[in-house]
C-alpha cells in the first residue's frame, strides 16, 4: 500500500516526506496523550475533544507541518460494531499548528468509545523544500 502513496508524493518534487501519527479516541473526553504514536518529535502532539466526534490536534512547534502539507485521516475501529468514518475538517492552520478531525457514523458526529484497538491515524505528506 505504501508503494502507491510514495509514487503519488514523488510528484511533489524535491524531497517528499511522509509522517504518520495516531491517537486513541476516549469517548467524549480528551484522548490521553500517552496513547499518541508517531516518530520522535511528532509524538508530542496534543488532542482535545472539541464537540461530538470533533478533535483538535495541535502539533508540537519542533515538528510543525508546513502550510502546504496534505493530510490523510484513517479511522481504525476496534471492531465492526464500532465502525466510524473520520476526515479532516477545514484547512490546516499553520500559524496555530492545528488540524481538526471529525469522526462520524451515518453522516452524524460520533464519539468513538475508548476501546482497545480503536485509533485515528493521520498521515502527513509534505515536500522537504517547503521548510519543514
Amino acid at each position: 500500500m505504501l508503494h502507491w502513496i510514495t509514487q503519488i508524493i514523488k510528484g511533489l518534487g524535491a524531497e517528499p516526506r511522509v509522517a504518520w501519527c495516531s491517537f486513541a479516541p476516549n469517548g467524549t473526553s480528551d484522548p490521553a496523550t500517552a496513547s499518541n504514536t508517531g516518530p520522535r518529535g511528532l509524538k508530542a502532539f496534543t488532542t482535545t475533544y472539541a464537540a461530538t466526534g470533533l478533535y483538535t490536534i495541535t502539533f508540537p512547534s519542533d515538528f510543525a507541518p508546513p502550510s502546504d502539507a496534505t493530510f490523510l485521516v484513517v479511522p481504525q475501529p476496534a471492531d465492526l460494531t464500532g465502525y466510524f468514518e473520520a476526515s479532516q475538517v477545514g484547512a490546516y492552520n499553520s500559524a496555530t499548528r492545528q488540524l481538526q478531525v471529525q469522526a462520524k457514523r451515518a453522516n452524524s458526529g460520533n464519539a468513538p468509545a475508548a476501546a482497545a484497538g480503536c485509533r485515528i491515524h493521520i498521515g502527513i505528506f509534505f515536500n522537504d523544500s517547503s521548510g519543514a
